[in-house]
């Protein structure tokens, strides 16, 4: 995947975004208008799609903003300090942390933090959802792409434990119910997340605020 600028970026977002919503409006007004005797499974089918684009949306619009710092021939000294774990990754070849003594010497002592080459994400690996989109998957990506974890720290209990209590016994084929009233409040919320982190990626990438400040660091 190539994203070179902000239209492309825009482009990439826009795209994922609008496939993905019209899914999940066409599966929830399908499931809210059947008959009620196929209703439960329907709803539980409802629900392992809503969980399907909540992780694949995060995932895709991260590593396509990933792309995009890389095409813009930033330095590591240029970017916040999150990006500054790329370069001990890609110093020890993904072997990170080190396991040996001289290695971890060399993080302490600066000597492994080559800040003034150019910013190199290998941005499949970078962005890992482990499969469980959970809320410390998801605060640990936010600190790896560099945005606020903050508009999700009161959502942890709906995220971990309503939404995720219900998707992976069911995606594990276990028995569960879904009341329509428990749905909706989950498609709600869950489809407002995947807007608020859209809308920071995007805000990130133009307002440039992976950049430490106009300035390199000495």
């Amino acid at each position: 995947m190539r994203v070179r600028s902000i239209d492309e970026l825009e482009n990439k977002v826009a795209y994922e975004y609008s496939w993905r919503r019209k899914e999940l409006t066409n599966m929830k007004n399908l499931t809210l208008s059947s008959r009620s005797h196929i209703k439960s499974t329907l709803l539980k089918s409802s629900l392992a799609l809503l969980y399907s684009h909540w992780e694949g949306f995060i995932k895709s619009i991260s590593i396509a903003y990933c792309e995009y710092l890389n095409s813009q021939g930033l330095c590591y000294q240029n970017l916040k300090r999150n990006f500054h774990v790329c370069s001990l990754i890609n110093e020890f070849q993904g072997q990170y942390p080190p396991r040996n003594f001289k290695s971890s010497y060399s993080i302490v002592t600066n000597e492994s933090l080559r800040l003034k080459e150019k910013l190199k994400i290998d941005s499949e690996k970078y962005i890992d959802t482990k499969s469980n989109l959970n809320s410390s998957v998801l605060e640990e990506l936010t600190q790896k792409i560099g945005i606020s974890y903050a508009p999700y720290e009161l959502k942890e209990n709906l995220i971990d434990e309503k939404f995720l209590g219900l998707r992976n016994p069911i995606s594990h084929g276990e028995y569960r119910s879904i009341a329509e009233e428990d749905f909706l409040i989950l498609y709600e919320e869950i489809t407002s997340l995947i807007d608020t982190f859209k809308n920071q990626i995007l805000n990130s990438a133009v307002q440039k605020d992976y950049l430490v400040s106009d300035d390199p660091i000495a």
